[in-house]
């Protein structure tokens, strides 16, 4: 009874490490693709960004609308590709979108430490064009965004 009693815990315990080893394979395979996936649209932004600076704007805006609604949960990546869709859209005369991507940035930007320059001009231009005066706005991005400009005027 003792020796059944044995086996059946070596049992158990085999099959729970089996199940065990299956789960750390699937957590592999997902980390894998997610691994993938995440190459796939970093190559999918530099493709686009290539053709924005080659003048292709219309069809590195249409990369940067397929990125974005992908989901790609990084909100650091998601800023820069807003960044870029919202220059483009500009370089294309679409002042409403403009609009749209620079409100999506600077609602997005509360929870994140840095804010980088080209983010920071384009709010700044953003700022301008709605009437907004950058001086008057006491928010973290109104006063990076016035640190910014006024650090590009002492390099001058």
């Amino acid at each position: 009874m003792r020796i059944a009693y044995n086996v059946l815990l070596l049992l158990v315990v085999v099959v729970a490490g089996g199940c065990a080893h299956k789960v750390s394979q699937n957590d592999l395979e997902n980390r894998i693709q997610a691994s993938a996936r995440s190459t796939g649209i970093e190559m999918d932004v530099q493709r686009a960004n290539d053709l924005l600076e080659a003048g292709d704007r219309e069809q590195a805006l249409r990369i940067y609308e397929s990125v974005l609604e992908s989901g790609f949960s990084s909100a650091s990546f998601t800023t820069s590709v807003l960044t870029n869709a919202a220059l483009a859209a500009l370089q294309l005369g679409e002042r409403d979108l403009f609009f749209r991507y620079c409100a999506r940035i600077e609602n997005s930007l509360s929870h994140q430490k840095f804010i980088s320059n080209n983010t920071q001009f384009v709010l700044a231009l953003y700022f301008v064009m709605q009437g907004r005066d950058i001086e008057s706005q006491n928010n973290y991005v109104s006063r990076r965004v016035r640190e910014s400009v006024k650090n590009a005027l002492m390099i001058r």
